[in-house]
């Protein structure tokens, strides 16, 4: 079936008749963050995996009394938001290969400049993947499906990580020094373990030497909208010849 074709069917009617394809994705959206931030929140509060079992209880805990007391009812349908999502996308592929391009994006500009343990962010990734596994049930168990499904998934945590970074203030500087005679390669090591956990603000492709040899790095960290610092921009700091 082509996509005007879907969009004129009787399936397609059958699925509008309750709502919107704006509040699918608002459904999509609310269902992401009420399972996303407690986990996230468990994590910075509670700290290490018991943290993040707490906060993913809570937000299973969450979503049922929502969805039983019947509370954002129009935009809590999470399997009729799946469908037509999925829908959309397997008529729509190259708007699919469009958001995992951004997505790809998203985590390496905006992910790896946050400062959040890799290992957590990649498990909320793994997290939001498992989400929509359950939500969305397919018939096989294609690659295509499975690419679909981390697609999607991923979105939902470049959103969460686009509104952290953008929507950001308290503006503060810090500066770190390296020793050049033993720094190798371009993953940084401070003098003093700083930034150990953030790989991704370490990693340089090349350095500048014009008008000296590099000798620290001084970043411009701001407080993001869900608590997490973000690196916005950095210089290098150089001794002058």
């Amino acid at each position: 079936m082509k996509y005007n074709e879907w969009i004129h069917s009787d399936e397609y009617k059958k699925l509008m008749d309750v709502t919107t394809v704006g509040d699918f994705f608002m459904s999509l959206f609310i269902l992401s963050v009420v399972f996303i931030l407690p986990l996230v929140a468990g994590w910075k509060i509670g700290g290490g995996v018991i943290g993040v079992i707490m906060g993913l209880a809570i937000g299973v805990a969450t979503v049922l009394f929502l969805t039983r007391k019947n509370i954002l009812g129009q935009y809590l349908q999470p399997v009729k938001t799946s469908r037509v999502i999925f829908q959309h996308a397997k008529l729509r592929p190259f708007l699919v290969f469009v958001l995992f391009v951004v997505n790809a994006i998203v985590f390496v500009r905006v992910g790896l400049f946050t400062l959040i343990y890799l290992p957590i962010l990649l498990a909320v990734y793994g997290v939001s993947f498992l989400i929509i596994c359950f939500v969305v049930k397919t018939k096989t168990n294609k690659l295509l499906d499975v690419y679909r499904k981390i697609t999607f998934s991923a979105a939902i945590i470049s959103v969460l990580l686009c509104l952290n970074f953008f929507i950001s203030n308290d503006n503060r500087t810090a500066t770190y020094y390296f020793d050049r005679k033993v720094q190798e390669d371009t993953l940084l090591e401070f003098n003093h373990d700083e930034l150990k956990n953030y790989s991704g603000v370490r990693f340089f492709f090349f350095m500048d030497t014009e008008h000296g040899k590099p000798i620290g790095v001084e970043y411009l960290l701001k407080k993001g909208l869900l608590g997490y610092s973000v690196v916005t921009n950095y210089k290098f700091v150089k001794l002058l010849p």
